[in-house]
């Protein structure tokens, strides 16, 4: 009895200094006593195209207005005497330019009808590159060419139209009633003829040295070697295509 009596006060020492402890949590299981079963791989699910997601809508955004299956034709000519390349089709002796098309004048001028209205005359021994903007519906159009001479007569449209030479960049934008000549030489020469009192806005840019000139209605300029810097502002020599060859009189 004398024994357990001493006991009785240590272990109640021992339950007070438990009591007072802050309990500790257990130590995360290690690696090797938990492993969690690897979850099967959920499908997932398909987006239709009314889902609006931000890839269909760059996707869709990327894409030209006016695929290249549905142009419509820029342009219209007849087969004689021309050479045509690029994009176009045949029907019933007439070729339709569509985008990224190319027309050759042969001996004679040669008319080209455009789709939206007005004309085109090519001169003899001219190439001309015709395209438009696939981004934009009813983009302007553009004509290229290296050498030779062109007429242009129509009205220009809501966007403004672009010509290009080697050596200049020619916006003609409306209001106004096109009815212009453009000529390039072997040189470089570039001769512009902005007729009319009601002659749309001509600007020529240079593509080499910067800078623009305003071609004013009534107003035919020459552009030395395709240079902003030696304008001869009043060119007397005609600008188009050279007048026909007279028809001989049989005597």
């Amino acid at each position: 009895m004398k024994s357990f009596a001493a006991i009785l006060p240590l272990a109640a020492a021992c339950l007070v200094a438990s009591a007072q402890q802050p309990n500790t949590p257990a130590p995360p299981p290690s690696p090797t006593q938990y492993q969690p079963a690897p979850q099967a791989a959920q499908p997932q699910p398909t987006s239709s195209p009314q889902a609006g997601s931000l890839s269909t809508v760059l996707t869709e955004s990327s894409q030209p207005l006016n695929p290249q299956g549905s142009q419509s034709s820029l342009a219209t000519v007849s087969l004689e005497g021309v050479s045509l390349s690029g994009s176009l089709s045949i029907e019933n002796g007439l070729a339709f330019i569509g985008n990224n098309g190319a027309i050759t004048a042969g001996e004679k001028t040669v008319r080209v009808s455009l789709t939206r209205g007005g004309s085109l005359n090519v001169c003899a021994s001219t190439r001309i590159h015709l395209s438009t903007d696939n981004t934009i519906s009813g983009g302007g159009l553009m004509i290229a060419l290296d050498r030779g001479a062109l007429e242009g007569h129509y009205l220009p449209s809501q966007f403004s139209d672009v010509v290009l030479t080697p050596d200049l960049r020619i916006l003609i934008s409306g209001p106004g009633q096109a009815d212009f000549s453009l000529r390039v030489n072997n040189q470089g020469d570039t001769c512009i003829d902005n007729r009319g009192d009601h002659a749309p806005y001509v600007l020529a840019s240079s593509l080499i040295e910067g800078g623009a000139y305003r071609v004013q209605p009534n107003q035919s300029v020459l552009f030395e070697r395709g240079s902003l810097d030696h304008v001869v502002d009043n060119e007397k020599e005609p600008c188009g295509c050279p007048p026909p060859e007279p028809i001989p009189t049989p005597t």
